[in-house]
C-alpha cells in the first residue's frame, strides 16, 4: 500500500516547495479520529535553527500534538503522505515539524464504496438538451449506482452523457470531488410504475479523473477504516 519515496532533506524541501507553490491542499488526518480536513501549507520556515512546515488553516484542524498524516497529490504524480506533529500555533497558522519522509500511496483496486452526505449527479440521454438529476449512492474505479426518478424509461445497454458527479466525504458536505464522465454505459436499470428509479453505470476515467477517483477512494477508506496502516506508516 505504501512506499518509502524519500529521505534526503532536499528532496523533502523541493516536495513541499512544490506543493506550496502550486496550491496543493493537504487531506490531514490523525488516527484513532477518522476525521479529515483540508489545509494549505502557507510556506516554510526556518528560524531559530527550527525547521517548520507552516500551515494556514480557515478552521481548526483535527492535528494537534499528537502525529497527523497528511495526504496530498501533485498533478502527474502519485499520492503521497508525511506525518508530522503540530509544534506551534498562532491565529490561523499552524507551525508543523518538518518532515523527515515521505512515502508514496500505491495504486490499488478498491470495491466500491458508499459516497454520503448527498452526492450527487446531473446527467443527459442520448446527448438530449434535458438535464437529469439523480443521487450517487456508490461509486468505483469505473462504475456507480445513481438514485433517479425519470419519467421516461433508460434501458440496459443505453448511453447516458456528459455524467458530472459531486461526491462528499462522509464527515464534512463542504469537501466535494468533481467527477467528469463523457459518456457511460447502462449495465442495471431499476424501473417501477413506467419510471427508471435507478441506474447502474460503466465508465471509464482517464488523467485528471482517474487521479481524482483515486484520492476520493482513498480519502472514504481512510474514513470507513479500512485504509491499513493508516495510523503508522513504519
Amino acid at each position: 500500500m505504501k512506499q518509502l519515496w524519500a529521505t534526503d532533506p532536499e528532496k523533502i524541501e523541493k516536495e513541499l516547495s512544490q506543493i506550496i507553490n502550486n496550491k496543493i491542499p493537504l487531506s490531514c488526518f490523525k488516527a484513532g479520529s477518522k476525521e479529515i480536513r483540508k489545509v494549505w501549507a502557507s510556506g516554510l520556515s526556518k528560524k531559530k535553527g527550527t525547521d517548520l512546515l507552516v500551515l494556514y488553516h480557515a478552521r481548526e484542524p483535527s492535528c494537534s500534538k499528537k502525529t497527523c498524516m497528511f495526504f496530498y497529490h501533485l498533478p502527474g504524480s502519485s499520492i503521497k503522505c508525511f506525518e508530522a506533529s503540530r509544534l506551534k500555533k498562532a491565529g490561523d497558522y499552524l507551525g508543523l515539524e518538518f518532515p523527515t519522509k515521505i512515502y508514496k500511496i500505491q495504486r490499488r483496486r478498491y470495491g466500491r464504496v458508499s459516497t454520503p452526505n448527498y452526492s450527487t449527479a446531473t446527467f443527459t440521454v442520448d446527448n438530449k438538451q434535458r438535464i437529469n438529476y439523480g443521487t450517487v449512492e456508490n461509486i468505483s474505479h469505473n462504475g456507480a449506482y445513481i438514485s433517479c426518478d425519470l419519467p421516461s424509461i433508460i434501458d440496459e445497454g443505453d448511453l447516458i452523457n456528459s455524467l458530472s458527479m459531486s461526491v462528499c466525504l462522509r464527515l464534512s458536505r463542504e469537501e466535494k470531488t468533481i467527477l467528469r464522465v463523457t459518456e457511460a454505459l447502462v449495465v442495471r436499470s431499476v424501473v417501477f410504475d413506467s419510471r427508471t428509479k435507478g441506474l447502474g453505470i460503466h465508465f471509464d476515467l482517464l488523467g485528471e479523473m482517474k487521479d481524482l477517483m483515486e484520492e476520493y477512494l482513498n480519502l472514504r477508506h481512510i474514513e470507513d477504516g479500512s485504509f491499513q496502516d493508516v495510523g503508522h506508516l513504519e
